[in-house]
């Protein structure tokens, strides 16, 4: 049978780990198991990663003969202060105010105390949003168009595919399809639109960003969401298409990824029998907050049901929320309740997580968003704690498949009667353990097959 020729357009690829491992994993996981499809991968120079991006995905591409192209990412911001310097030197001048402010704004190291803003600096502030548009990869925009539609003329491409976000992918598979005709099909890991985590650049550019998804919507053969809400959206939102353009393809895990585990047999909490693990692997940044947790262990500790020295949380991952994490748990910390491990590579953070008696989900106040680390938790047969609304898509997979113990973030009490009762069945058990009976629902080789066939579809349309 001949292959369909696939062009798959993503940001992140291996080695992109830390906080673009979702978008890594999730790329990997379908060019690896796509039967259908001879695929060409378009990503980043790694050289132009953004500096949250760890290169500690330890992954060997190409994973399946894929051919892999690579285009650099420039900051335009950058570029436009670089000329001002230049100017500057030409006529005699030192660095003014401004573009020292431009520099913080940058995250350059000369910080200035913040004051209220003047004209001069929200027309510089624009100019940097409108640079960084619509996300941080905006610089990777022409630079991968160029490369792109090379590989589409070369190589008679079929269909490309996008995944995002970041949103800047879609963006190149668009533009592709406007300058060669080519199809495209979209990706959405996350919502764009009404994201709970995204931060307003102001009206006009919080506009642009909708004509841009609703251009995209409109012009795509195949939209994918990763959970049914996400899709539920979709539709409620572009009535005017197809019903049939929208399809779910849920993350999933990759039995490939835990064949180097040890046996379970093998594997024990560090603490021994007396101490229950608790661990949580993933970026913690805004509204993904564990105080919940941290406040259920210390209202433990402080009502006498336990001693200190009987729970243990472990943070893997990069932690950056609006309030000084270590400042404020502190005394956990110091009481050996606590430890901030940070961010581990992906095969480490495994093997890591074994060693742990209960996996921890922190999803509030989203409705559409499940995290990756779901898929890979099942495979580790520990217990689940999953902190989210009920009525959210992780909220409502963890109650349909019975993939542990769910809480709202507001039920501190629940959450801590909770640890209490794990902590005593490990101490008469010796360990915790789970099976997950529906997690074969999660196969990434069974959602890639469906992906298979939906792209095979869209290339002909």
């Amino acid at each position: 049978m001949q292959k369909n020729k696939l062009l798959f357009v993503t940001f992140y690829y291996p080695p992109a780990g830390g906080v673009a491992l979702p978008g890594s994993q999730r790329a990997v996981k379908f060019v690896r198991y796509l039967e259908k499809q001879s695929v060409w991968v378009l990503t980043v120079e790694t050289s132009c990663y953004p500096p949250f991006v760890s290169r500690d995905f330890d992954r060997e591409v190409p994973v399946k003969g894929e051919k892999i192209a690579f285009a650099r990412s420039y900051d335009l911001f950058q570029v436009l202060l670089a000329l001002r310097r230049a100017l500057r030197r030409a006529l005699g001048r030192g660095r003014g105010k401004v573009e020292a402010q431009g520099m913080a704004a940058a995250g350059g190291s000369e910080a200035l105390p913040r004051h209220p803003r003047s004209l001069a600096q929200k027309v510089k502030d624009f100019v940097y949003d409108l640079c960084h548009y619509p996300d941080g990869a905006s610089g990777w925009i022409l630079p991968a168009l160029r490369a792109g539609r090379s590989i589409v003329r070369k190589e008679k491409i079929d269909l490309v595919l996008a995944s995002g976000m970041p949103w800047s992918a879609l963006v190149v598979a668009w533009l592709l399809h406007k300058v060669t005709g080519v199809s495209f099909a979209v990706d959405f890991r996350d919502p764009w639109i009404g994201n709970p985590f995204h931060e307003s650049k102001g009206v006009l550019l919080d506009a642009l960003g909708r004509y841009l998804e609703r251009r995209i919507v409109h012009d795509a053969a195949l939209v994918s969401a990763n959970t049914e809400p996400l899709r539920d959206e979709f539709l409620a939102r572009y009535p005017e298409q197809p019903r049939s353009k929208f399809v779910v393809l849920s993350n999933g895990y990759d039995p490939e990824d835990f064949r180097t585990l040890q046996p379970d047999a093998e594997t024990a909490a560090e603490s021994g029998p007396d101490r229950l693990v608790l661990a949580h692997a993933g970026f913690l940044y805004g509204r993904r907050d564990p105080s919940p947790l941290l406040e259920a262990l210390e209202r433990l500790i402080a009502s006498d049901r336990c001693q200190p020295g009987e729970f243990l949380f472990l943070q893997i991952g990069t932690v950056q929320l609006d309030y000084d994490f270590h400042e404020r748990y502190r005394s956990l910390m110091e009481r050996g309740v606590m430890r901030d491990l940070g961010p581990f590579p992906f095969a480490e953070c495994l093997r890591e997580l074994q060693r742990s008696d209960v996996l921890v989900l922190i999803q509030p106040n989203t409705r559409t968003q499940v995290p990756s680390k779901l898929y890979d938790y099942l495979c580790l047969n520990r217990p689940i704690l999953t902190i989210t609304p009920h009525d959210g898509a992780l909220g409502r997979m963890v109650t349909q498949h019975r993939f542990g113990d769910l809480f709202d973030q507001t039920d501190v009490a629940g959450i801590a009667d909770r640890l209490l009762e794990l902590l005593e069945q490990k101490k008469i058990a010796g360990t915790l353990r789970a099976d997950y009976h529906e997690r074969d629902f999660y196969n990434v080789q069974r959602i890639a097959a469906v992906l298979d066939d939906h792209l095979i579809e869209a290339a002909r349309s």
